[in-house]
């Protein structure tokens, strides 16, 4: 006899996701920098998520799905703005004069979330999503990734000083 996979509940899926609504919300405006877009962004991370309710497990996969799904259409939602930069004519004309300003917040945004992304170890990376996207302490992301609280700082700090470092390599120029 086959073991049978247990399946989340549709209201289970959908109460996972609504508690977790407000910090999934905050993670999304960090990245994308604009509450319109990070509320866009959750709800059709939920759509996804949705479609796919049959595949999740259990109400902590269910979490660690959300958090994916969020964080994925949040960065999307930024590279997509990348693409098809809008800039009004007077403040065109402003900035064709004056190439010594900085990137654009949402550039720098998408900059940092693609040196994430590439840049850090897959350590670095999942403690950096955990701390500055979920908003997890230390000792409970010390506990899901198996690891010393210690640990997780001096990982936390080495990836944050590797981020700056790369970023402004690629900025000095």
């Amino acid at each position: 006899m086959k073991p049978l996979k247990k399946k989340v509940s549709t209201d289970t899926l959908t109460t996972t996701f609504t508690s977790m609504r407000q910090r999934l919300l905050a993670m999304a405006e960090r990245i994308t920098g604009n509450r319109d877009e990070a509320a866009d962004a959750v709800q059709d991370a939920f759509v996804r998520l949705w479609k796919h309710r049959d595949d999740i497990g259990t109400e902590q996969a269910a979490a660690g799905m959300s958090v994916t799904a969020v964080h994925n259409m949040s960065i999307d939602v930024v590279r997509r703005r990348a693409a098809r930069p809008t800039v009004a004519v007077d403040e065109a004309r402003d900035m064709a004069d004056d190439d010594t300003r900085p990137a654009g917040r949402d550039e720098v945004y998408a900059q940092v979330a693609a040196i994430i992304e590439h840049e850090l170890s897959p350590v670095q990376r999942s403690i950096v999503r955990m701390r500055e996207y979920e908003g997890l302490d230390f000792d409970d992301i010390a506990r899901r990734l198996d690891l010393q609280p210690s640990n997780v700082r001096v990982q936390l700090s080495r990836a944050r000083k590797r981020i700056r470092q790369i970023y402004r390599e690629r900025h000095q120029q």
